[in-house]
């Protein structure tokens, strides 16, 4: 690990308990493919690079500055530290190779996520257990059909759980699953552990989202831009599209996901078993 100004700049006192923030941003970025000749971490959105923007709002909101998980040099922020880790082909590999990093409590963002400063104050907010913060269907914000993960917050007593959860679901994926977010969610929401509180999912909706390719990039960056813009105009322009746009798209696949749902749910109590292309959208998104 890479250490600039010292380990006392990666944890901070949060509501009486030691914060550690990891930003993972050890991913290929296929979709990606170099575009704006680089990774997607440092794609500007409101004139600063996404990557430096998510420093920012973690330094504000935490007091901390986050450690980067990457292997990629270019992505190492100066007044940070950074952390290479050992196996990364999945994000939930990525997620486990960090665990000696983990703290009293450690929050766990993805550095290809747009944050608004509202889901980071959130993020601060639900220090108590294991907290998938995400949105679980299509967003009336940004008109995104499926559901996102945008992170995990847990505190000590969680480590081996979360351990436990990474361990299976990388197992699933060795065997051919996709080794994503949703399914250490989906695996950490159906198990608990004696004496422990059950995982809770804390839905962020605003114009948080992920991107992949550049049409997504340049779609998020223009609404979220003029979402935010001193321009009356620009502004009124964002809500407007959100409103006659996003809002009514969003409401027909969220209906599409809860018949799919109930339809799953009676297949179930039946004794049948899903085909991989009968999983629900917000199931398949990463």
């Amino acid at each position: 690990m890479g250490d600039n100004r010292g380990d006392r700049l990666a944890t901070a006192i949060n509501g009486g308990v030691e914060t550690r923030v990891l930003i993972l941003c050890a991913g290929d970025g296929e979709r990606w493919g170099e575009y704006l000749g680089g990774p997607k971490q440092l794609a500007p959105i409101g004139g600063r690079p996404l990557l430096v923007r998510t420093v920012d709002q973690v330094e504000k909101q935490f007091g901390v500055l986050p450690v980067i998980v990457t292997q990629d040099p270019r992505l190492h922020v100066t007044r940070c530290q950074s952390f290479y880790p050992e196996r990364r082909r999945w994000v939930v590999e990525t997620f486990l190779s960090t665990r000696r990093l983990w703290s009293l409590r450690t929050v766990v963002l993805l550095g290809d996520v747009l944050y608004t400063d509202g889901a980071m104050a959130t993020f601060l907010q639900n220090a108590v257990g294991l907290v998938i913060f995400g949105r679980r269907g299509a967003s009336a914000f940004s008109g995104k059909r499926y559901g996102e993960l945008f992170g995990v917050s847990f505190t000590r007593q969680y480590h081996e759980f979360v351990v436990d959860c990474l361990d299976h679901v990388i197992a699933d994926a060795e065997g051919g699953a996709r080794g994503k977010l949703w399914d250490f969610c989906f695996f950490a929401e159906a198990h608990q552990l004696p004496r422990l509180q059950p995982a809770t999912f804390c839905e962020i909706h605003d114009y948080t989202e992920d991107f992949d390719s550049p049409q997504e990039y340049r779609y998020l960056k223009r609404l979220y831009e003029w979402a935010i813009s001193p321009s009356p105009v620009l502004r009124t322009l964002a809500l407007m599209w959100s409103v006659f746009f996003c809002a009514p798209c969003a409401t027909w696949h969220r209906w599409k996901q809860w018949r799919h749902d109930r339809w799953e749910s009676r297949r179930r109590r039946r004794g049948m078993t899903l085909f991989p292309d009968e999983i629900p959208p917000y199931r398949r998104a990463a």
